[in-house]
């Protein structure tokens, strides 16, 4: 069959008036209206896709115009002035210690737990190891006093100088409302070098007005 209709095919094209054919004819006629209509849609897909993504971009530069607006209409002295109270004498830390302490008050037996593990978890919870100031002021600057010293390890320290001096230390980066402050006084020292990560800390605070 197939051969049949192959033969009748190659046949059709010896013949000397192949090219009268009706049919043919208009196959051939319809070739450029077929590669017109490919490249119509070819175009139009095209337009469509730009047209989508030019949405996009007017969008987007309405949205960094609102967002620059925004930032324009925000009150330039966003500067928190009561930042050591706020957020200073908010922090908490060693919460690792705090941590592994409660885990183990929790799963060991009342009466078995060593008293200095309990006066210790106390301690830690209790807020009396978070920062406490005496404030008193001078002709241009409020001075912030540490009132008792504290217990930080390496990473409270970090966290601590990057709220105050508004350095990155990583992954700890400065606090957008920090007023001018420095540290006047910056004291720590290891509690035991062979063990532990704790220091304690003494240090006062100068807040420039």
């Amino acid at each position: 069959m197939k051969n049949r209709l192959y033969r009748k095919w190659v046949d059709s094209f010896k013949a000397p008036d192949w090219m009268l054919r009706k049919d043919l004819f208009a196959l051939m006629l319809s070739l450029p209206v077929v590669y017109l209509a490919l490249i119509t849609l070819y175009t139009t897909r095209k337009i469509s896709t730009l047209r989508a993504f030019e949405s996009d971009v007017v969008y987007i530069e309405k949205l960094l115009h609102s967002h620059d607006k925004i930032a324009q209409n925000e009150p330039k002295n966003s500067i928190d002035h009561g930042y050591v109270k706020t957020v200073l004498q908010e922090l908490t830390f060693l919460s690792e210690d705090r941590k592994q302490l409660a885990l183990i008050c929790s799963e060991v037996d009342n009466k078995d737990i060593y008293p200095k593990v309990k006066e210790r978890l106390s301690l830690l919870q209790s807020g009396e190891n978070q920062l406490a100031f005496n404030c008193y002021e001078k002709s241009d600057s409020s001075i912030w006093e540490l009132t008792n010293n504290v217990e930080m390890n390496s990473q409270d320290l970090k966290h601590l100088i990057t709220l105050v001096e508004g350095e990155v230390l990583g992954p700890f980066y400065p606090n957008p409302h920090r007023p001018n402050l420095y540290f006047s006084k910056f004291k720590y020292k290891q509690v035991n070098k062979d063990t532990t990560d704790v220091f304690t800390v003494d240090l006062q605070l100068c807040q420039k007005r």
